[in-house]
């Protein structure tokens, strides 16, 4: 379980989270809803290790990883993070993305390079693995982020509005793909589009203002419509 409880945190000029807390399970999807402004990045950035909470603590599977009297790196926790403006790196190929990422692990080289061509060909890249980020379509861009945070083998993905840009077609497709891996980890997924938190998730919680709005559980969510999650959307 991936936790929160009680977090806080303020930039220079005013708060930006208030004692949020939460629980994602492993093999389950929580969509964090919230309109600009509302937090949500920073959130992330939080569960990730990449920002200290000035109030409150991360835990990950029963330890604290986060907080401020204690810091795992981001690299020693099994926490990948998909960014909006997905951060591929421009002079790595394809295959050299995910090997990166893996380091020395995967065992033998050969079996090491059979697990990055067996993650690509499940996410639909190209067959060609040398190719560098500037010659893959929008699609492809997005698959590879994914399969970068594949690679690293996550206990918890972190996903923040990645599909903001793609059209509803491709989207659908890509939101097929996550609620597929969900069965590996636990997903926090981070967007201001209802209808996408709707198709994914299986507890949604609202963001407003830095504070949880409301939280709809997996037996409550059945229930719930657009309507009632825009009551707190604002």
């Amino acid at each position: 379980m991936l936790k929160a409880e009680g977090i806080s945190y303020n930039n220079r000029t005013r708060p930006v989270l208030l004692d949020i807390g939460f629980s994602v399970e492993k093999g389950s999807i929580l969509a964090v809803l919230g309109i600009s402004g509302a937090g949500k990045t920073t959130l992330l950035r939080i569960l990730a290790g990449l920002v200290r909470p000035e109030a409150g603590e991360v835990w990950q599977d029963g330890k604290v990883v986060n907080g401020p009297d204690k810091w795992v790196a981001p690299h020693a926790r099994k926490v990948a993070m998909i960014f909006q403006s997905l951060a591929l790196w421009p002079y790595m190929t394809v295959r050299q993305h995910l090997a990166f990422v893996m380091g020395n692990g995967g065992g033998k080289k050969s079996e090491k390079m059979e697990k990055i061509d067996a993650i690509l060909l499940e996410l639909g890249l190209p067959k060609d693995r040398g190719r560098y980020p500037e010659t893959l379509s929008g699609g492809e861009k997005q698959r590879l982020a994914m399969a970068r945070a594949i690679a690293q083998d996550p206990a918890y993905l972190l996903m923040d509005e990645p599909f903001s840009q793609t059209d509803d077609v491709l989207k659908k497709d890509l939101l097929d793909l996550v609620r597929r891996f969900k069965s590996r980890a636990g997903i926090i997924y981070v967007t201001h589009n209802i209808a996408e938190a709707m198709a994914v998730a299986d507890e949604i919680l609202v963001l407003s203002h830095g504070t949880v709005a409301k939280a709809w559980k997996k037996d409550e969510i059945k229930c719930i419509s657009r309507d009632d999650i825009l009551r707190f959307l604002r």
